[in-house]
This record gives C-alpha cells, structure tokens and sequence, in this order.
C-alpha cells in the first residue's frame, strides 16, 4: 500500500514523533476541546502518552517515507487523561485562562472542562505494577488519526488491523472505543469495520463501541 512513491510502513511511535502527531490532530479534530487549547497542549497530552507510565500501551504510525500520515493509540492506559491533567495543571490552566471566551461559546469545551475538573478531584490510580502481574486482556483504542491529506486511502484500515492483530496477540477478543457522536463519518468508519455501538436498555447511547475480534483470525507469531 503505498500514498506516494513510498510504500506505506507502520512503526512503534517515540518522541520525536510528538510534533507530526501534534501536526495530524490538529488538522485531524479541529473541534476537540483539546485542540482549542493550541498545539502545545496537544503536544503535551501525546508525550504524556509515551512515556513509561503506561507499559500496556500500544503506539502505532503510519509513515510514508518519513513523514507520519497517521495515528493509533490504543492498549491499556494508566490514567491517559487524568494523569495528563495531573502533570500539566498550571499550564492548562493559564491557557484556559488565555481563551476565556471558550467557556462562554463553546458547549463542548465546556464540558470537557467539567470532565477535566472532575478527573482531578479523584484519587490517582496506583500504578499498574501494583495491580497486576501479566499484561491485561483490556483493549482499547484510544485515539486514532489519518491525516485529512490522505483519508480515504486505506491508512485507517490498515492501522485498525493492525491493532485487532496486536489484540489478539495480547489475548484480547474485545475491543472497545469511544467516539463523538456528532462524527458521522468516523462512526461510519468503524461500523464499516464491524464494530457496534453499545447502547441501554431504552436504546440511548453515549458514544461507546465494541468490536468482537472474529475467531477465525489468528495473532502473529511471537
């Protein structure tokens, strides 16, 4: 598969990656919350994802060359959003300050912000050492991303099954995500890809899917 001269090469992501990926959701979600914040709060929130606080995560890229056209976080996280809010307090609090009228304008900044505030009333986690031994048979996507330059050309699809084999290497027959649900094109997406949203029993849903990994697919070796 390849966008350009270049065939198409997934990598673990590391650091230096930060500022290509910061790039992509940028141009990728210009109506999160967190992008409102600047590129340097997103920045921030993807390092955080890279560090060694969170051994069960997995960190894909797809690169054309060298350049990073997307994006899979998924795995377990300890603590992705809260432990973000935790390291980075003061600095999201002058920014949020910086940009007052978000609060007044925007409803879903202010929500995120009532969720953020939430999160850090709450005890930390302890740490996952602490809880358990083997790698957990929890899978979860956490944020993917194609650059807006190269969606439709199977980027997304080939980074999904790449994270259903790694799940499947892990254990993992279930996977699950959460997304925005005013994004059709995204819930499209994945509903194209076999998952389905998990609604109540009066048929509400909040956003939250799964997908049952078929067990006719086998993990890689190793």
């Amino acid at each position: 598969m390849s966008t350009s001269d270049h065939p198409i090469t997934l990598r673990t992501l590391t650091h230096a990656d930060v500022p290509q990926i910061s790039a992509i959701h940028m141009r990728a979600f210009p109506r999160r919350a967190m992008t409102a914040l600047g590129s340097e709060a997103v920045a921030r929130y993807y390092a955080w994802l890279l560090t060694d606080a969170h051994p069960h995560a997995y960190r894909m890229g797809a690169f054309d060359g060298e350049r990073l056209i997307g994006f899979n976080f998924a795995g377990r996280y300890n603590g992705a959003l809260s432990g973000f809010l935790q390291r980075n307090r003061s600095f999201l609090i002058a920014r949020v300050a910086a940009r007052p009228w978000l609060l007044l304008t925007n409803e879903l900044f202010r929500s995120r912000i009532a969720l953020a505030l939430n999160l850090l009333r709450r005890r930390p986690a302890k740490p996952d050492a602490q809880r358990t031994v083997s790698p957990p048979r929890e899978f979860s996507i956490l944020a993917i991303a194609v650059d807006p330059a190269v969606q439709g050309s199977g980027v997304g699809r080939l980074l999904m099954q790449d994270a259903e084999a790694e799940a499947l290497r892990r254990g993992a027959r279930v996977m699950n995500l959460s997304v925005d649900q005013d994004n059709a094109q995204a819930i499209r997406f994945y509903e194209h890809g076999g998952w389905r949203k998990l609604t109540d029993a009066s048929g509400s849903w909040d956003g939250n899917m799964v997908k049952t990994i078929p067990p006719t697919s086998d993990p890689p070796p190793g």
